[in-house]
């Protein structure tokens, strides 16, 4: 046994040993298919625009909205859903990603053709340059070799969706929001805006949510002889004013910053050492393997 280990172990080193002969003879092409495809990686990783990321910690807020437990069959009659507390980040996480809320929340506050054209920014002067193919920036006008020279809000929707990420920590509950652009100032605004427009829509919806409770036992406060269930209603009413008065008075009624968003000074992609690191290995490999082929096809041939 011991023999046969011996001899495989030389059969091994005699393998290598031609292995290495046989792409020795085609160093030359190794080394130039190599230094081509590094070039190639290099010139790629520096024609890609720098990309930053802003992002933001969140903490859900407690909403107040057990008061509603105390009422949620009154407001069931009305055909009314009352959301629980829990339910709250859910449902504005659901919201940011979704294609009302950017057309509603989104589009009308910003610049259209910084989430479409824009090609690189300028670190020295803080400006945006614009792909020509895509907007004229000195005449603010679309250029796209199509039907429809501006975008669509469809078309938008799906940029936002790639460059937005919104994630939620299973333990802590910490929400993460964050925006890739080629600029850190409008990552930072555009954070900055869709943590706000969230709080806001889901505010006013809660608003109007309790407005409507209201209106509705105000009707049935007319309907109700019985003094003990008209108190009953008042007494709801009363928490709803209260509740009423939360809400407004609550700024950041269902995400607190823990961690706000700042431009960052570093980018986050991409990443070109990596990228020229892999176009080193990638040639490589194939050259050498190209080399295998071409060294057997030329064997058989002879």
């Amino acid at each position: 046994m011991e023999k046969n280990k011996v001899e495989v172990f030389e059969q091994e080193e005699l393998d290598l040993y031609k292995l290495f002969t046989k792409l020795w003879k085609y160093k030359f092409f190794i080394i130039t298919f190599t230094l081509i495809s590094s070039l190639l990686s290099l010139g790629i990783s520096l024609n890609l625009p720098n990309i930053y990321t802003s992002s933001a910690v969140l903490a859900p807020e407690k909403s107040g909205n057990n008061n509603f437990s105390q009422y949620s069959g009154l407001a069931g009659m009305a055909g009314i859903s009352l959301p629980t507390e829990t339910d709250l980040s859910t449902e504005a996480i659901g919201r940011i990603q979704s294609y009302d809320f950017f057309l509603s929340q989104i589009i009308p506050h910003i610049n259209f053709e910084d989430l479409m054209a824009v090609k690189t920014w300028d670190y020295e002067t803080n400006t945006l340059n614009y792909d020509k193919k895509i907007f004229n920036a000195e005449e603010k006008k679309w250029v796209r070799n199509n039907k429809n020279a501006k975008p669509t809000s469809q078309e938008a929707y799906i940029v936002y969706k790639d460059i937005m990420t919104v994630s939620e920590d299973i333990k802590t509950k910490f929400v993460t929001l964050s925006i890739d652009h080629k600029s850190p100032y409008i990552a930072e605004k555009w954070v900055s805006l869709i943590i706000k427009s969230i709080n806001d829509n889901m505010r006013s919806r809660e608003k109007d949510l309790i407005i409507k409770s209201t209106a509705f036992l105000e009707q049935q406060l007319k309907k109700v002889n019985y003094e003990g269930v008209k108190k009953s209603i008042s007494n709801l009413q009363e928490d709803q004013i209260k509740q009423l008065m939360t809400v407004e008075a609550k700024e950041d009624y269902v995400f607190k910053i823990i961690d706000s968003p700042y431009a960052p000074e570093l980018k986050s992609r991409p990443k070109r050492l990596q990228i020229c690191i892999i176009g080193f290995v990638v040639g490589l490999v194939i050259s050498i393997f190209l080399s295998i082929i071409y060294s057997d096809i030329k064997r058989r041939i002879n």
